[in-house]
């Protein structure tokens, strides 16, 4: 899982996080990720920075991941990020609530969230 708060830019989800997961072998075909988007105050990204992160993304493509968002403007860059990834539906959800992309990634709608602290944090607070 990982979390997003405060504002976010581009060089915020790569340098901390993107990178050092691409060195990481043990995402799987199999993996699942969630990632919380709802603590937002500001999300500056560009359609050239979504581009960016998703040359980044570390994970296989085939990876299910659920985006949960908080508003129509983070709706909207998720799906670009969606369209950039060339993922298909049955890979990548986006949500408005943790309950459907808990259960999308094959968990409890109702398991607590997060039961741990995220594989990753970042954003300025």
């Amino acid at each position: 899982m990982a979390e997003a708060r405060g504002s976010v830019s581009p060089l915020m989800l790569i340098r901390p996080w993107a990178r050092p997961l691409r060195a990481d072998p043990r995402p799987a075909p199999g993996f699942r990720q969630i990632f919380d988007f709802r603590h937002l105050s500001e999300l500056r990204l560009t359609s050239a920075g979504v581009s960016t992160v998703a040359r980044h993304y570390p994970f296989p493509r085939d990876a299910r991941r659920g985006i949960v968002v908080p508003t129509e403007g983070a709706f909207g860059l998720a799906r670009m990020f969606q369209i950039y990834m060339e993922a298909e539906s049955d890979h990548m959800g986006i949500f408005r609530a943790m309950g459907p992309a808990l259960e999308w990634i094959g968990l409890d709608a109702a398991t607590p969230w997060p039961a741990q602290a995220p594989d990753a944090v970042f954003g300025e607070e």
